[in-house]
């Protein structure tokens, strides 16, 4: 009715909300992320981002087109020239967002395989938390996700631990008493492991796992060390620094008030239903424990400011690690691409990361131009799980007081590893401290 002849039209939605509907529904290519949309184009070889784009019935905002150019540059999916890099390549194979093909990329080459999936496919998929005004569920809600937070301060390995649980369960009854203890969306849960079915499969099927077995590409899959490092490397760059903040204008820090400023400049809060939210964590604490840095998944614009979701603190060792072109200055000071931070180690220690930083960037990047992951050595994963201080032994994680776990109840630690080390120290630049509208009250100094 009202297509093709006259009708009576039903709208389930009140008359006042009804009149303030726009006339046409706003174009897609003007509501989704660009970033897929913009590799394909260069996967096929159509010319210019901009010029293709333009062409569309309805083009997006310039900006948008900007922000998509240089978000695939950051990752590493395309040159400043717009020329396809071998990780772009092999991304154009994924029907995935490319940030979540590039952490499924950086699961196969480290042999966690499985649960990066899973992580991934509660990135990807439809919250399952269920929101609820009620005091004592919202309560009971946040207290089991922080059960399975583990005090490691991640979201993610959240996900992956919920989701064990629930697959492990064997009948739909024991799934679905499980998800309403959880406050959990029992439909996002089959959603969300039908997802992680499929990013497996598409993993196998993209190239990459050319040589072994899924076995193979799980075998350190048990090491949370490991995959939390991942999780880092392919959320990269999304990236942030979190602090406690204070007004250049009454020169007062905003005591509680946990805030993000990101790699790009931005700053954001972490979403509430996060283990990571402000009324869970106070940046003082982090700051003391080491923990001054978080890697997220998303940032969105909720009314007049930013919120990151989908987040996990870290120390500063993985960006030393897995922040392309940081650079080391004068044999002492670790500069991050762009100088967004910068840290003064021992030198003998510089020099140590840097070599170790190159060369996993080199055998990454050689594992994809011939698209074959076996290539990836596990020495080099060795020496990745070694100073993250998650000792491969056997496949099995060797827990300690490091830079990845924060449980008191583990006090196995290597001493060896650490005779020579001198925890970097931050350099703050005390005049764009100022001119910041936002910064912090003294310098943070980074403790093993």
């Amino acid at each position: 009715a009202g297509r093709t002849s006259a009708g009576v039209c039903f709208t389930l939605i009140r008359k006042k909300d009804f009149a303030n509907l726009a006339e046409q529904t706003i174009p897609e290519i003007k509501r989704i992320p660009l970033a897929n949309l913009c590799l394909q184009f260069k996967s096929l070889g159509l010319g210019s981002i901009s010029s293709i784009v333009s062409e569309s019935l309805e083009p997006p905002e310039d900006q948008a087109v900007v922000n998509a150019k240089q978000f695939l540059t950051d990752m590493g999916a395309i040159t400043d020239s717009e020329k396809l890099t071998n990780m772009g390549r092999v991304l154009s194979r994924f029907p995935l967002d490319p940030l979540i093909g590039k952490l499924v990329l950086y699961g196969i080459a480290y042999r966690v395989m499985s649960p990066v999936c899973v992580i991934a496919a509660f990135l990807s998929s439809k919250s399952p938390f269920l929101k609820t005004t009620t005091g004592n569920i919202r309560e009971t809600a946040s207290k089991a996700r922080h059960h399975y937070a583990r005090n490691e301060y991640s979201d993610h390995m959240m996900y992956l631990r919920i989701y064990e649980d629930y697959v492990g369960l064997s009948t739909p009854q024991d799934r679905d008493a499980f998800c309403s203890n959880m406050v959990l969306d029992h439909r996002c849960m089959k959603q969300i492991q039908a997802t992680a079915e499929q990013l497996l499969r598409l993993s196998r099927q993209c190239g990459y796992m050319k040589e072994g077995t899924d076995e193979y590409y799980n075998k350190y899959s048990k090491n949370t060390g490991l995959v939390r490092g991942v999780l880092f490397a392919g959320l990269y760059p999304n990236v942030g620094w979190i602090g406690e903040w204070r007004s250049v204008k009454t020169g007062k820090i905003r005591v509680g008030k946990t805030e993000v400023k990101t790699a790009c400049g931005k700053k954001a809060k972490i979403t509430t239903e996060s283990v990571n939210a402000e009324h869970n964590v106070n940046a003082k604490d982090l700051t003391a424990k080491g923990l001054s840095y978080l890697v997220y998944y998303e940032t969105i614009l909720l009314e007049s400011e930013f919120v990151v979701s989908g987040t996990s603190i870290f120390s500063v060792y993985p960006l030393f690690l897995f922040s392309p072109d940081s650079r080391l200055v004068n044999g002492t000071d670790i500069h991050l691409p762009n100088s967004w931070r910068v840290f003064k180690v021992g030198p003998e220690w510089g020099s140590r990361i840097m070599q170790l930083r190159h060369l996993l960037s080199f055998f990454f990047e050689k594992s994809l131009e011939r698209v074959d992951a076996s290539i990836f050595p596990e020495s080099l994963i060795a020496s990745v799980a070694a100073f993250i201080e998650y000792p491969l032994r056997d496949t099995e994680v060797s827990r300690g007081d490091n830079i990845f776990s924060f449980s008191d109840d583990d006090d196995e630690y290597d001493e060896e590893f650490d005779d020579d080390y001198v925890p970097p120290e931050e350099i703050l630049d005390e005049e764009e401290e100022e001119e910041e509208e936002c910064g912090v009250e003294e310098e943070q100094v980074v403790e093993d």
